[in-house]
């Protein structure tokens, strides 16, 4: 960081610099999250897909009616996902318990 920067930060009364940085930073998250609203929607029907959730359909529910088996979702991909996790987690903890 900039000398110049360090010294203003170290003031113990904000200053104009301090206004500015923070204008500064509001900007930038005001930008990110509008970028990122686009896309909620769409990480949610992915983490409903990993979790293994499905919306019943118009067979789930005449199966139902008949009194046969509604379809099903083995939700896989999400023990994968955290086998994947704990291994990365071990890999770079280097310690010998997944688990303390």
């Amino acid at each position: 960081m900039h000398p110049d920067t360090i010294t203003e930060l170290s003031k113990a009364v904000p200053s104009q610099f301090h206004q500015a940085l923070f204008q500064h930073c509001d900007t930038l998250m005001n930008m990110s999250y509008d970028q990122m609203q686009r896309h909620y929607s769409e990480w949610d029907k992915h983490a409903d897909t990993v979790a293994g959730f499905r919306a019943r359909d118009k067979e789930d529910a005449r199966a139902g009616r008949l009194g046969e088996p509604e379809k099903m979702t083995v939700p896989l991909t999400q023990a994968q996902l955290h086998t994947f996790a704990a291994f990365l987690f071990l890999f770079y903890q280097q310690s010998r318990h997944a688990f303390e």
